[in-house]
């Protein structure tokens, strides 16, 4: 549900950043943390695409975070 909600948000605004985290956060607290490493490239080449800057320094630590695996699945 969580997920159909943020998706639903990024299908709206497509660069919107807290959506891309909460898709980015579920994705790796169900065990896909490739996936949620791809959706931060995702967002990241969209506002480079589209406005030219970088993800919030929110999106970034998040992303360092997943990679690091600090954020992973619950059990």
């Amino acid at each position: 549900m969580a997920y159909q909600y943020a998706l639903r948000q990024i299908k709206m605004e497509s660069l919107k950043e807290s959506a891309h985290r909460q898709i980015m956060v579920l994705f790796a607290m169900t065990g896909r943390r490739s996936a949620a490493i791809e959706q931060y490239g995702i967002c990241r080449r969209g506002l480079a695409d589209e406005l030219g800057i970088e993800p919030e320094p929110e999106t970034v630590a998040l992303f360092e975070q997943i990679k690091a695996g600090r954020i992973c699945k619950k059990t």
